[in-house]
């Protein structure tokens, strides 16, 4: 807890200028491009077939994204 709460004081120049200039923008794309995968994909899972299947997808997508943040 002790690092975030300095990570955020050492941020708290570049994040003040959210608040002060109403013009910036914060960039998302980092969020954005997480989901995307899932919430492309969100049509292929509603052919699971039964609960099992659903869990066996998840088991799948989890290992999937596992490897990838380790890459």
């Amino acid at each position: 807890m002790g690092q975030a709460l300095q990570y955020i004081k050492n941020q708290q120049p570049g994040l003040m200028a959210y608040i002060e200039d109403g013009n910036c923008e914060i960039p998302n794309n980092l969020a954005e491009n997480s989901i995307r995968p899932f919430t492309v994909g969100g049509k292929n899972w509603l052919f699971a077939g039964n609960p099992k299947g659903a869990t066996a997808n998840a088991i799948v997508y989890s290992l999937m994204k596992r490897q990838k943040l380790m890459t």
